[in-house]
């Protein structure tokens, strides 16, 4: 296996990112777009770029050619043409990006239909960052010529808060103003937080405008957006300090329930997959069952009979049609043969809720009825209702609605947590079910019309190379951070095995030259849930990150132990220092390259009262503190 794809899953280098300048701002330009836009430590923008989104909402890819970059030590200039082509889709433009001594910034696409094509939006977008934007005071000039006070939201927005924009005007720290300019359409924001993106983003036609669209081969787009930033002088100077994870108090939450998905490939777990599954002490085996297709008994008896092998119980998704009642029957009889045993019951949509806790009550005693939706925390913010007949709220989660890369992947950690205890003030305190987490979203739940068939030899559009890979046992670090400190009250992640599982089939992939797995191998998110499995029932302590888009922490204490897992979001080695923990030695083990948690552990001794923490690329450490120095179920 490659270090590539070892690291993420595939063979290809990512996209060279180079550090410009435009004054006193500085910025990353990566790919055609240009990413956290900074004065002195203050991210003023968290990217621009040109998206073409086809009448399913998916973004169609650009192959860039022609790239050009003249790099000054105040002031840049680029120019390239970025050129899309998929499924019938034909879009090509030209960027022309600017960055001037005085701190201004332009960015300008000017293109053309190569085909007709049914597309849902073609232009620019402009992404504010949370941290610098929630709760902050801001101007909209509007392209009426009107000027709305106004305030990015604290509270994720239902619906877009800002509309016909011409310009922005932001103060992300005292005494910085920050100026965006739109020319070329209609523009408006929505809070991106409703699929987990940590931004509120800008972006052009609106959506109350109907859609999909026909363009026609020959239809030009032509689009700009321009940033000045005044007040930098009122910054203070850059203080560089060591990357730190410190290590709080102990909270009162505790590590919740944490299970599994049913392997979607619909074969059943080998003995050999069974032995490794059950030392991650799942909780609980997630099961979907579709009442309108007769597949259900089948889905039911295997979910049945890989749960006892587990010794955990199942949280049962049910799809309930319109007239279930002779579904519900059956189930019930089928659930009382089978002797399962009941964590949850998902029932959808809401408003079966009623007739299927009439039927089903009473099979497992202790086995809540929830409702809520099988897609995005979207779903829930936009459809108020009273959810006073469930006992808990549910929604699944994937980070990549909008954006693909490894960067911004692990930009939506830190929004996890916000879905949840927004879901919390939505439902009046109702206990949170996050399922399933899942790399790649399992359905288009917005789609407008028929996706193309899979053509031979693709991955599926679900299905995600980087599931076997160092970079999702990161992720998941982050993940589980967030939703945990937030409160949610039960976590279902990935799959038990297959291509988005835990560990590959001793057949192998079905597609090696794509999704490069080791035939029988587990993969390393693996480990991280065998190391958070070993303190079920522990409780979670704070932790903080000097910078969270680069790496996290996630620690918890069980019977005097504290177990810290440490991880690295970046492709280059870092150096962390974890401090807050009164302890004269620790037993360190790294999740990284080629070793695994199985590695021995090093002893690993404090340095000016911080244990210093040496992490390669997308590496996972585990750190032990207390008796002996091993977990508490070890």
């Amino acid at each position: 296996m490659t270090r590539n794809v070892l690291h993420y899953g595939s063979e290809l280098d990512l996209p060279v990112r180079q550090i410009l300048r435009a004054g006193p701002l500085s910025v990353s330009y990566e790919a055609g777009a240009l990413r956290r836009l900074r004065a002195g430590t203050v991210e003023v923008v968290r990217q621009i770029y040109a998206a073409v989104r086809d009448r399913n909402w998916r973004t169609i890819p650009g192959l860039i050619s022609g790239e050009k970059i003249e790099s000054r030590s105040d002031s840049f200039e680029i120019s390239y043409r970025s050129e899309h082509l998929e499924d019938g889709i034909h879009f090509a433009w030209n960027a022309h990006i600017l960055g001037k001594p005085d701190g201004t910034i332009f960015f300008e696409m000017d293109g053309a239909a190569g085909s007709s094509f049914l597309k849902n939006r073609i232009g620019v977008c402009v992404l504010h960052p949370i941290r610098e934007c929630a709760g902050k005071h801001c101007k909209i000039y509007t392209a009426d010529r009107g000027i709305i006070d106004t305030v990015f939201p604290l509270e994720i927005a239902a619906h877009r808060p800002f509309q016909n924009i011409h310009a922005i005007i932001h103060h992300p720290a005292p005494g910085l103003s920050v100026q965006i300019r739109f020319e070329g359409d209609e523009f408006e924001t929505e809070d991106q937080r409703n699929w987990t993106d940590s931004s509120f983003k800008t972006y052009s036609t609106p959506v109350s405008r109907p859609f999909p669209v026909q363009i026609h081969s020959g239809d030009k787009v032509r689009q700009s957006v321009s940033v000045a930033v005044d007040g930098i002088q009122a910054l203070a100077r850059d203080q560089s300090s060591e990357p730190a994870l410190t290590i709080g108090e102990k909270t009162e939450k505790r590590i919740p329930p944490i299970g599994l998905g049913l392997a979607s490939d619909g074969v059943p777990l080998a003995e050999s997959e069974l032995s490794r599954l059950k030392k991650l002490r799942v909780a609980h085996l997630r099961a979907d069952l579709h009442l309108c297709n007769p597949d259900w008994l089948h889905v039911l008896s295997r979910a049945a009979r890989e749960s006892k092998a587990l010794s955990t119980a199942l949280e049962l998704a049910l799809f309930v049609p319109a007239h279930p009642e002779s579904q519900l029957r059956m189930l019930r009889a089928e659930c009382n043969r089978l002797e399962v045993n009941i964590a949850r019951w998902l029932v959808l949509p809401p408003e079966a809720l009623p007739l299927t806790r009439e039927h089903l009550a009473g099979i497992s005693p202790n086995a809540g009825f929830g409702t809520g939706t099988d897609a995005d925390f979207y779903e829930l913010n936009t459809s108020p209702r009273a959810w006073d007949a469930a006992d808990f709220l549910s929604y699944s989660m994937s980070p990549q609605v909008h954006a693909f890369d490894n960067e911004s992947l692990f930009e939506t950690l830190e929004t996890q947590g916000t879905t949840v205890t927004n879901a919390i003030d939505i439902s009046r305190g109702l206990p949170i079910v996050v399922s399933p987490v899942t790399l790649k979203p399992r359905f288009n739940a917005v789609a407008t019309g028929a996706d193309a068939p899979i053509l031979p030899g693709e991955l599926p559009k679900e299905v995600d190379p980087r599931q076997m890979s160092m970079f999702t046992a990161a992720w998941m670090v982050g993940s589980l951070q967030s939703l945990i400190q937030a409160g949610a009250h039960s976590l279902t992640y990935f799959e038990t095995a297959g291509w988005r599982g835990l560990m590959e089939r001793d057949t192998g992939s079905p597609l090696p030259s794509k999704f490069r797995s080791i035939p029988g191998s587990v993969f390393p998110v693996y480990h991280v849930l065998a190391a958070v499995g070993e303190f079920r029932g522990g409780t979670l302590r704070n932790t903080q990150s000097s910078d969270a888009l680069a790496f996290q922490g996630f620690a918890a204490e069980y019977q005097g132990v504290t177990r810290i897992l440490l991880a690295n979001y970046r492709l280059e080695p870092q150096t962390i220092r974890v401090s807050g923990l009164s302890a004269a030695s620790a037993r360190m083990t790294m999740l990284g390259g080629m070793n695994a948690f199985e590695a021995t552990p090093i002893a690993i001794s404090p340095d000016r009262g911080a244990f210093p923490v040496t992490l390669p690329p997308y590496a996972v450490a585990r750190i032990d503190v207390g008796p002996n120095h091993v977990g508490p179920n070890q």
